[in-house]
């Protein structure tokens, strides 16, 4: 795939967005966290959501971070050839 500006552009748009993957992961993850430091009984399940919304957003992170790599990698395939 050609890294064009329309592909750079619609990158920025999905780190930046506001209600884009990551920023929404985050908002759980920050949310789950809320709710057990309300106070009360903290139980099994309570665990379980907060455990599901830090391996959502760590797997979501982790492909975000796979696809930047591949961009600096096939940027830096491109300046080779150039020079």
């Amino acid at each position: 795939m050609p890294i064009t500006k329309t592909t750079l552009d619609q990158l920025n748009t999905y780190i930046t967005a506001t209600d884009g993957a990551l920023d929404k992961g985050e908002r759980d993850v920050i949310a789950q966290i809320n709710l057990l430091n309300g106070g009360g009984e903290i139980t099994q399940v309570d665990l379980v959501k907060l455990q599901w919304s830090i391996s959502r957003y760590s797997i979501t992170a982790s492909v975000f971070g796979n696809v930047m790599k591949e961009f600096a990698d096939s940027l830096k395939q491109g300046a080779n050839r150039l020079s």
